[in-house]
């Protein structure tokens, strides 16, 4: 007698995440690896809502911090795992020049623009164009940003796409294209915790960090770059060339450390370096900008970035 299969659990999977005030239906879809790894993807502000991963024991547990619901969502606005544009990062009070002419943006972080703006994509509830499961389970997402929106020129058709690409590892690919020249700065806005997000704040201190990176960007006050270019880590908090708790020099006498109450800077990675951390090569990946590895030694959880441009 022929055995009956077992029926396989869906790789992605598709399903409602509320309704927005003006009545808009916002979606999720959870995007499956091995090993019980997750990734779930709203598409209110294209944001990365969950990661599940095990530590060594096989214990799941959510390490990327987001909002239960919508309405946590759209009530406060924390950039949890959003996809931020037009422009990440802030603005100098909220002005740039481009081709000769002046653009002046909504300030929303004091003097600057922030992340934006006010209603960034960040706020947006993309429109998911595409999902499958091959070649690798995936999702994409598309904004199109009408010319003018929060101060920048140009439509700007806007795209990422989420992706499996190894067993226990998520990709995150931006695409856009503008009809007329304008600035695009992209990024996504996570913040992890290695030990699971229920444990809060605890062992945040005690992650530990190596960032390949020579260099950082020293900052104002308000987060504005000095303009003097990037300075050495050398002798500095900033140094995480060799693996060590983020906590250890938290609280050292170094201004650019005080001034922004922690580590809010770019860290400044040169091209071309191999990558750095303990654990397996990946030849596809070992050309790019070097990556942040990131550890949580008690749950034995760790993170690794491949971005594809110096900054960090």
């Amino acid at each position: 007698m022929a055995r009956m299969k077992k029926p396989q659990t869906p790789k992605v999977v598709r399903e409602g995440f509320g309704h927005l005030p003006d009545g808009a239906a916002s979606e999720m879809v959870k995007l499956r690896g091995d090993n019980g790894f997750e990734a779930r993807i709203i598409t209110y502000g294209a944001a990365l809502q969950a990661i599940f991963t095990p530590d060594r024991a096989g214990h799941l547990a959510d390490v990327v911090l987001g909002r239960d619901d919508l309405e946590g969502y759209v009530a406060v606005r924390r950039f949890l795992g959003a996809t931020i544009g037009r422009y990440a990062n802030r603005i100098a009070n909220g002005a740039f020049e481009l081709d000769g002419h002046r653009f002046q943006l909504p300030t929303n972080d004091g003097a600057n623009a922030l992340h934006g703006g006010l209603a960034g994509f960040d706020r947006k509830n993309w429109t998911i164009t595409a999902l499958g499961e091959k070649p690798a389970p995936f999702v994409k997402l598309s904004y199109d940003s009408p010319d003018g929106e929060e101060g920048y020129p140009g439509r700007l058709q806007a795209s990422i796409t989420y992706s499996i690409s190894g067993a226990m590892e998520l990709s995150a690919a931006f695409s856009a294209e503008t009809d007329k020249p304008t600035i695009v700065n992209l990024t996504n806005h996570s913040f992890f915790n290695l030990a699971g997000v229920e444990a809060g704040g605890g062992g945040i201190l005690d992650h530990h960090l190596t960032i390949a990176a020579d260099t950082y960007l020293p900052v104002s006050p308000a987060g504005i770059p000095l303009g003097g270019g990037p300075s050495r880590v050398d002798g500095t908090p900033f140094d995480f060339r060799i693996p060590h708790r983020v906590g250890v020099r938290l609280r050292d006498a170094f201004e650019q450390v005080q001034i922004r109450q922690g580590y809010a800077h770019n860290s400044c990675c040169p091209r071309g370096r191999s990558e750095v951390g303990p654990g397996p090569r990946s030849s596809d990946k070992s050309a790019r900008c070097p990556v942040l590895f990131g550890q949580f030694p008690r749950r034995n959880r760790d993170r690794k970035i491949w971005p594809r441009s110096p900054p960090v």
